[in-house]
């Protein structure tokens, strides 16, 4: 029920990130002459670049970068936009495994969405967290051992 709600009122949370959201806060912070700009820049700038790291996880991270799993779609972990976007970036460990909340599998491959998840678990508001099973994985995609 809360999933279709979401989904049926998804234009509204659209315009409330976009316009209301910002506008209220450059309106609470920098008066009426600052709402128009915290609009451009906390609306519309930021839907653009979230925009554009979406696409460069989904272009980029099927051809440059490492990968921890061979897998057939070529999806690729990239330093940068693993960096840039969180922990986004970390495509080829996404593939491996897609149901999994976390995608950083390596001390460097930091994952900060998965802080955040974590983080609502132990407060209670998200339940059933999947946490990649890496013994359950076939063989070819395991990962590559040390030396």
């Amino acid at each position: 029920p809360v999933i279709e709600w979401a989904h049926k009122t998804r234009y509204l949370w659209f315009a409330v990130g976009l316009v209301v959201a910002p506008g209220l806060w450059g309106l609470a912070l920098g008066g009426p002459q600052a709402v128009a700009g915290t609009i451009m820049i906390a609306g519309f700038l930021r839907m653009a670049l979230a925009l554009h790291a979406i696409a460069a996880v989904n272009s980029f991270g099927h051809r440059y970068g490492y990968q921890n799993f061979k897998n057939l779609d070529e999806a690729r972990n990239n330093l940068f936009l693993g960096y840039i976007t969180l922990g986004e970036g970390w495509h080829n460990n996404h593939h491996a495994h897609a149901r999994a909340a976390s995608t950083g599998l390596r001390w460097w491959e930091v994952d900060m969405s998965m802080w955040v998840i974590v983080t609502l678990e132990k407060l209670g508001l998200v339940w059933n967290v999947q946490r990649p099973n890496l013994e359950a994985q076939p063989r070819q995609r395991k990962l590559p051992a040390k030396g």
